[in-house]
Formats: structure tokens, C-alpha cells, sequence
């Protein structure tokens, strides 16, 4: 359907971006879900009346974007993403790059985030939450391997904390700067610390809760200045 102006002097949209906004409308209208196989370049350029050109730019640009994703094989195609972090903590990364904002300010809405994720938690989280994050405080499994707890603890605070938002931040969060991505050794104490998190926050006390969190936090934050110190 074509869309008509009334501002002649506004620049009028790429071919491939009209393409890209027709999927846009059809995937909040629910007539795309996630893992949904998109037509083929040859259908969706005979649906759009434009050239496969312009069906590939739109592709290329939803791809970018985090929408579709290509996969290979015998179901080879452009399916619609299930919606991952990916994509937005690399272009957190790029505006850190670009001085839009300082380490510092990333560090403060990483606290900011916590702190309220783990109050929600604290309010909401069920037995079951519990069970997950005790389990998780206390799994035994090779120090080196130790680093991933560290991150599935505080995915697993957020999802108790049961709103989608703060779980999408927690997890840009480690995307982007919380831990280290080398694999590092932890001491014990470790585990003392994730469970004593994890206890308070069964007690229902977020002051408490937080208190440990921030010893938590800056334990992480000690063993990321050490990994990343030169040899």
C-alpha cells in the first residue's frame, strides 16, 4: 500500500525501508511471531513490487537490527528473532565508544538497575525463585567455571523479580561490562557471598539484600581489575 504526503519536501523513505516497516506492522499486529520463516526474496519482491535488491537491504537492515535473524541448512531462510540482548548491548558498546556516555555513568545505571531489580525480587520471588537461586549460589563445579554463576545469578534475580524490562537490563548489563569474559579462578568466598544474597532476599529484607549486594558487586568488580591487569 503506497502512502501519500502531504509535505512535499520531506524525504521520502528508501524502497527498503518501507519493506522494513511493513514487517515491523505485521509483527506487532502478531501476524509474525517470533521463529516465524519469512517468504522468500522472489515472493516477498513480487508482494512489495520491487526488486530483490531492495528485498535484501531490508533484510540485511532487520538483521542489524536484531529482528531476523538467517539460518543455513535445510530449512535454510530469514526467520523473526526471539528477541535476544545481542544487538542492543553492542550498540551500548558503540555509544560507550562514541563518548555519548562515560564508564562511569554505566557503572551508576548498573547499580541503579540492581538495586532495583533486587528490591522487586525481594517482594515477588517465589519458592521456586528460591530453589533456582540456591541451587545456583551453591552449584559445585571447577573454580575456572565459576565466573558463569556469577551471571546466571543475577539473570535468575531478575526473572524473580518477574518483569521483562529489568530482565532485559540485567542482561545488557552483563553483556556489556558486568564480568569478565576470560574464564578466571574464584576464591570460596564466592559461594559465601552469592548465598548469603540469596538468603537475605528470602528473608524479605531489602536492605539487607542490597548491603550484600554491594559486597557482591565489588567483589565482581576486584576480580574484573585483576583479570584485565596486564601480564
Amino acid at each position: 500500500m503506497l502512502i501519500s504526503s502531504q509535505h512535499g519536501d520531506r524525504k521520502k523513505p528508501r524502497v527498503f525501508d518501507k519493506i522494513c516497516q511493513e514487517i515491523r506492522k505485521n509483527i506487532a499486529a502478531k501476524q509474525l511471531k517470533p521463529g516465524d520463516r519469512l517468504p522468500s526474496e522472489r515472493v516477498l519482491a513480487a508482494q512489495f513490487n520491487v526488486g530483490r535488491p531492495a528485498v535484501r537491504e531490508a533484510l540485511r537492515t532487520l538483521e542489524q537490527a536484531g529482528i531476523v535473524k538467517f539460518d543455513a541448512g535445510k530449512n535454510a531462510g530469514a526467520f523473526i528473532c526471539d528477541g535476544d540482548t545481542a544487538t542492543l548491548s553492542q550498540s551500548v558498546c558503540d555509544l560507550l565508544l562514541l563518548g555519548r556516555f562515560t564508564i562511569q555513568e554505566l557503572y551508576a545505571f548498573r547499580t541503579m538497575v540492581l538495586e532495583i531489580t533486587v528490591r522487586t525480587a525481594c517482594a515477588r520471588a517465589t519458592e521456586n525463585d528460591f530453589h533456582a537461586l540456591d541451587e545456583c549460589a551453591n552449584q559445585s563445579q571447577p573454580l575456572k567455571s565459576r565466573t558463569s554463576a556469577d551471571n546466571d545469578l543475577l539473570k535468575l534475580i531478575a526473572r524473580a523479580a518477574h518483569n521483562q524490562l529489568l530482565c532485559i537490563c540485567v542482561n545488557l548489563l552483563i553483556e556489556t561490562l558486568m564480568f569478565p569474559q576470560k574464564e578466571v579462578a574464584q576464591n570460596e568466598g564466592f559461594n559465601d557471598l552469592r548465598q548469603s544474597l540469596v538468603n537475605s532476599m528470602r528473608l524479605r529484607n531489602p536492605e539487607r539484600s542490597l548491603e550484600d549486594l554491594s559486597n557482591y558487586i565489588d567483589a565482581i568488580h576486584a576480580m574484573r581489575t585483576e583479570v584485565n591487569r596486564p601480564d
